[in-house]
This record gives structure tokens, C-alpha cells and sequence, in this order.
């Protein structure tokens, strides 16, 4: 579980393209494919994942995670848990050396633990804290694709099983910070399985979840307690595996192509008791609406 990050007000960083820091990559030569000028993009893709924060065998899991993330050749990745030493291992790494970032200084981690690696430039970005006994927070950034405006906001909502009413709260403070972007995504993870209330009442109908459109017949468990020992290592008394995170898409624009969970095959091919992370994550694209 993260820890909470310290006591604060409203961080609000307004950071151009130039200013977004070295580690951003925007004149990379590594950076990876990008649309020429002027080209709008035809699909977008997300991924987000919680990285776990704990330390332990990290260096046994961490490759795979990397290797995962680098294979998804997402344009936008959403990170949970991210601490000082998982940014700097991050960091390093040459494939995220293609994206901007909302990291700086490794050693300061990431507010909230969240965190953002995309091929878009990034025009501006945001933390909030959220009300809750944890400290949590969401992470905004404003995007640009298909010359249209695109806010993506990450969160890692609070986690106890009877936070219900605080999650609830906290979606009520995220939701307005996305309203008027021309399209936008909230992704990260939830804390809260289908259906459970009041947090699932305070989702609007407006934003389209990605798994329940693409694939409704199937459950999605990223936090899948039968199938890996590190969930049922760190789940609660009496908790039982969940839908914990998620990829939810307002707009007009762009319309849900694919999704499917990621990082659900163990480290080592027949051992359950070391996956990539304790969540699974989720990869998904969005295309251009025909027509």
C-alpha cells in the first residue's frame, strides 16, 4: 500500500513543452515513432498500471514490468505507486527515454505516487489532493491529439473496503477538473469493484468504461486474488478479487477499439507468487469516429 506523501495544499504546475524537464525526451533522438506535423493521430493508446510501491524482489519483477510497459508502445502510460527508487529505475530505462514525463528529480518520487510517460506533447499538468485519510491525490495532464484538447487524469483512489463514501467524494473532485477538455480519459485504479456504492453512482454516463463496452461478458479482475498470491498476499480481511482498475473515455471524437488486461502471466512461467506488480493493468486504444 502507498504512503501517504505528507500533509499539503493544491500543487499546481503549469509546465510548457520546453519546461517539462530533461527527462521528458521531447528532442530525444531515441523517441519513438511520432504522426508528422500536421498529421492527426488515427488511434491512441493507454495503459495504466499500479506499479507497486514495496521494494521486495523488485529486481526480480521489475524487468518484466519495463519489458511489458516498453512492448505496449503506448501513447500515454498511467502509473500508481510510483516511488523515488521505482522513477529512477524508470528513468533509466532507454525506451522511456522516447516519452515526456511528469517526473523530474527522481528523488522528490512523484505526488501521490502518480505519474505520466506519453508521446504527446504535454501542455500543462495538475495535481490535486483529494480529501481522504490517505493523502491520495489525481494527476491531470493536458494533451493535444487530432488538434482537438485531451485531459487524461490518473488516479489511485483510497483503498480501505469501507472507503466507499471517500472514494465517492473523491470522483466528485476529479470529474469537474476533466469537463472542458474536447475529449478525456480517467484511468488508474479505482479501489472499488462493480457495482459496489455509493463510488459506482458518482461514474456518469457520459464516460464510456472500456472494459464493460468492449468486453461486458468477462469479469476484467485486475486485483485477481485465485490467480495471484501477491493480490492475495496484500488484500484485506474478507476482500475478495475486483475490478479494481480501469480506463473510462469521454468524447465524440474517439470511440473504444480494444482492451485487455496486461502483466497477468507470472514472472516465471508456472509460479503464482510473482507477477509484474500485485494489479494487473490494463492496455487499451481508442480510434477516430467513421462517418
Amino acid at each position: 500500500m502507498l504512503q501517504p506523501v505528507g500533509p499539503g495544499v493544491t500543487l499546481l504546475l503549469l509546465l510548457t513543452v520546453l519546461g517539462c524537464g530533461a527527462q521528458q525526451g521531447a528532442e530525444s533522438p531515441g523517441a519513438g515513432p511520432q504522426p508528422a506535423p500536421g498529421t492527426p493521430a488515427s488511434t491512441l493508446t493507454f495503459i495504466t498500471y499500479n506499479v507497486l510501491a514495496d521494494q521486495e524482489r523488485a529486481d526480480e519483477r521489475l524487468p518484466a514490468l519495463f519489458r511489458l510497459l516498453a512492448e505496449s508502445s503506448a501513447d500515454v502510460i498511467a502509473l500508481q505507486e510510483v516511488s523515488p527508487w521505482f522513477a529512477a529505475r524508470l528513468l533509466r530505462e532507454e525506451w522511456a527515454k522516447g516519452y515526456r514525463t511528469t517526473l523530474g528529480d527522481p528523488a522528490a518520487g512523484a505526488p501521490g505516487g502518480l505519474a505520466f510517460l506519453t508521446r504527446l506533447p504535454i501542455e500543462k499538468q495538475e495535481f490535486r489532493r483529494l480529501p481522504g485519510r490517505q493523502g491520495r491525490g489525481v494527476l491531470v495532464v493536458r494533451l493535444r491529439a487530432a488538434d482537438r484538447s485531451l485531459a487524461v487524469a490518473t488516479v489511485h483512489l483510497e483503498s480501505f473496503l469501507e472507503a466507499g463514501e471517500a472514494r465517492a467524494r473523491q470522483l466528485d473532485e476529479v470529474l469537474p477538473l476533466l469537463a472542458d477538455a474536447d475529449d478525456a480519459v480517467l484511468l488508474g485504479d479505482f479501489n472499488f469493484g462493480d457495482g459496489e456504492q455509493p463510488e459506482t453512482g458518482r461514474l456518469p454516463a457520459a464516460f464510456a468504461d472500456l472494459w464493460k463496452k468492449l468486453r461486458p461478458a468477462e469479469p476484467g479482475l485486475t486485483w485477481n486474488m485465485e490467480k495471484s498470491a501477491m493480490a492475495r498476499d496484500g488484500s484485506f480481511q474478507g476482500e475478495k478479487s475486483r475490478r479494481l482498475d480501469r480506463i473510462l473515455l469521454r468524447s465524440e471524437f474517439w470511440v473504444p477499439e480494444s482492451v485487455r488486461i496486461v502483466g497477468d502471466d507470472p514472472v516465471r512461467k508456472g509460479e503464482a507468487g510473482l507477477f509484474p506488480s500485485d494489479h494487473f493493468g490494463l492496455l487499451a486504444s481508442v480510434g477516430r469516429k467513421r462517418g
